[in-house]
């Protein structure tokens, strides 16, 4: 082999040699995913056809705003889903259900028509309840809430899909794999949420009023888990705090663009120098976040005070010497000690 690259679509295009003419060729190589097979409602199987579900998304679209594009989208998010969700085999309902939870909020119409055909809709009593049932849903959730505030302080466009993707997920940890459950929970809580008069909430904001949906629609297991899921991501984002660029720290150092390069003045610019640095910009980075509180962290961060020698903060100071001993004991042991 000559020569390799990836493309985005997972393939591998590798140049390769003839070891017996020298003449060169390209091979391709993807990764072939397992069929993935529907059981439709009279309990028959066949394999997926992503083209068969756009076909029958882009004739309830025909003549609407939904994009050619978008459907594709679509059709991609339902089979990502359906893999993640099911492994290789799901139910036809499944799919139609992920169908219309897609339509439903982007097109009134492109939703009515395809669950005209995927609920098999035989009189208009059938478009007038569903009709009447998408109407209802938008009047109990009045939204106006349009931005979300980030923990990093970006404002982000609302989406309340996201709220929806959570609650599943979190019922899905416990066994359920109601999705339908998971929009009218989300719905609550968006209505909890303009009625607290939140315009622009936190992600804190909308993850308090998430539990307290769930705990009072007795939805305990979901609950748990959805608590728990909070609890892993912030110890997740806890560890990112103490994680520290390597390339920024050795650049700082080389090119002696950080001042902490000469923060302790006995030690000279070296390789071991550049060997205490990082190792010493690593301890300090853990002490700053295990020994000090969030406080007095942030203080240090923003500069409205500097913690020296942070990366001897385990000892106490650079000597590694205890300083109560020093002060107590004095130097024992030392001849002509000073005490």
């Amino acid at each position: 082999m000559v020569d390799k690259r990836s493309s985005d679509d997972s393939t591998n295009r590798r140049r390769r040699e003839c070891i017996s003419c020298g003449k060169r060729f390209t091979t391709y190589e993807r990764v072939e995913d397992l069929d993935l097979t529907v059981t439709k409602k009279t309990g028959l199987k066949e394999s997926f056809s992503p083209e068969k579900l756009k076909a029958g998304l882009l004739k309830a679209c025909e003549k609407r705003p939904v994009t050619e594009e978008r459907v594709d989208e679509i059709v991609a998010e339902i089979e990502k889903e359906c893999r993640d969700e099911y492994g290789e085999e799901v139910e036809s309902t499944v799919i139609g259900d992920k169908a219309l939870e897609k339509l439903r909020p982007l097109d009134e119409v492109s939703y009515l028509r395809f669950a005209s055909v995927f609920r098999a809709f035989e009189s208009i009593e059938h478009f007038e309840k569903e009709a009447s049932s998408l109407k209802d849903a938008q009047d109990r959730v009045v939204n106006k809430i349009k931005k979300v505030r980030k923990r990093d302080g970006r404002i982000v466009p609302f989406e309340r899909e996201r709220i929806t993707n959570a609650i599943y997920k979190a019922s899905i940890a416990v066994g359920e794999r109601n999705k339908k459950q998971a929009r009218e929970l989300a719905d609550k809580a968006v209505a909890e949420l303009n009625v607290l008069g939140f315009t622009e909430p936190s992600v804190e904001d909308i993850q308090d009023v998430v539990e307290k949906v769930l705990i009072e629609g007795g939805h305990a297991k979901t609950t748990k888990a959805y608590i728990i899921y909070r609890q892993q991501h912030a110890k997740m984002r806890d560890m990112k705090s103490t994680f520290i660029d390597i390339h920024d720290v050795m650049e700082g150092y080389l090119k002696q663009s950080d001042w902490r390069t000469k923060e302790n003045s006995n030690v000279d610019y070296s390789f071991s120098g550049l060997m205490l640095h990082t190792a010493g910009s690593v301890i300090a980075n853990y002490v700053l976040n295990e020994m000090y509180s969030p406080e007095i962290a942030e203080a240090h961060r923003d500069g409205y005070f500097h913690i020296h020698d942070l990366s001897a903060g385990i000892v106490g100071y650079c000597a590694g010497w205890s300083l109560k001993n020093l002060l107590v004991r004095g130097f024992g042991g030392v001849p002509n000690k000073v005490d």
